[in-house]
């Protein structure tokens, strides 16, 4: 058995991400990053600091926050398991 990879994972953003979505789904999109920000910044985190602490790239919590790209569950797991907040805690 391998242990755990130590290289971090770099999500490729597509520009035009919302293109497709309707006004609803934009500012769920949002709502979610902005949840994720005040999270991360009411437990003591920079923006990097998070990054590290889910094996993520620091440019990739800027879309994120902004509201610009649709997550993965995946993405929303790890970002939840390091803030130590539930998912649903994005959407409130």
């Amino acid at each position: 058995m391998k242990g755990k990879s130590t290289k971090k994972v770099a999500i490729k953003y597509k520009r035009g991400t919302q293109k497709n979505l309707t006004k609803d789904q934009k500012e769920i999109l949002r709502g979610m990053g902005m949840n994720i920000r005040k999270l991360r910044i009411s437990k003591g985190y920079t923006i990097e600091a998070l990054a590290n602490k889910c094996d993520m790239e620091k440019a990739n919590f800027i879309p994120i926050e902004k509201g610009i790209t649709n997550l993965s569950t995946l993405t929303l797991y790890k970002i939840a398991k390091a803030l130590e907040v539930k998912i649903d805690d994005f959407f409130r």
